[in-house]
This record gives structure tokens, sequence and C-alpha cells, in this order.
């Protein structure tokens, strides 16, 4: 079997978006409770629209706010808690979800849900296995 008919007969569901839990230490700590967040990889599609909108074009090239990338990758994938929820923005007095997660979560927090993002999302070492003619 050729890989397109690998393809042709595989269920596509299972190709969902994996998904991974990691817990926010301070948070656990603060509450005297697990505090663990779910999140999953990002699609193609959104890291692109995410990288065009942190994107500046100047006359000396191309700036890239790493910052802001990594809040709105994390905002885009982090699936609990919701913050979406207006009764938790609410709670936390922040004006939309990308508000509440820079309340909720300091920035090195953030900085290594990115990580774990990418790393969910086929980016780093042994992701690939190249094969060599013996």
């Amino acid at each position: 079997m050729n890989l397109t008919e690998m393809l042709l007969a595989s269920d596509i569901s299972e190709f969902s978006m994996p998904e991974r839990e990691l817990e926010i230490k301070r948070l656990s700590n603060l509450y005297r409770h697990p505090f663990v967040i779910t999140f999953r990889a990002i699609r193609p599609d959104e890291e692109e629209e995410i990288q065009r909108d942190c994107m500046t074009i100047t006359k000396d090239g191309v700036d890239l706010d790493s910052s802001r990338m990594k809040y709105s990758t994390a905002a885009k994938c982090i699936l609990s808690p919701d913050i979406r929820n207006k009764e938790l923005q609410k709670k936390f007095n922040a004006e939309n979800h990308m508000e509440l997660l820079k309340k909720m979560f300091l920035i090195g927090e953030v900085s290594a849900v990115y990580d774990q993002i990418q790393e969910l999302s086929g980016y780093g070492k042994d992701k690939v296995e190249e094969i060599k003619n013996l």
C-alpha cells in the first residue's frame, strides 16, 4: 500500500490536534490545588495569521513582536481554563481574553506554554526521521 492509498483508507478523525496539560506551579501554590491548564497544537493557518498580525514592515526589513506572538499563540490554543468566558474576564477586570491571559499568567509562564505549544505542533528535535540508504 502506498502513502496515498494509506491516507485514503484512514479515519481522518485521527488527524485531530494533539493536546497537552501543564501545571502552573505558582497558581497551584496560590490556590492550594493543582492548577493544570490544557492546550492544543496550533494549526498552520492560525500560526500564519498570528505571524502576520505580529509583523511590522520597516525600511530596514521586518520586525516581529515575539512577546505578542507568544501571547497570541497561547490565547488561541489554551482550552482550559476558558479564557473567553465573560464571567472569568469580569472577575479579573479584563476587557477580553488577551487581557485576562496577561492578568492570570506571568510572562515566563506564557513563554513556557508557548514553547510547549510549539513542540506539540511539530517543532523541535526528533519530530521526523531521515531515512538513509543502506
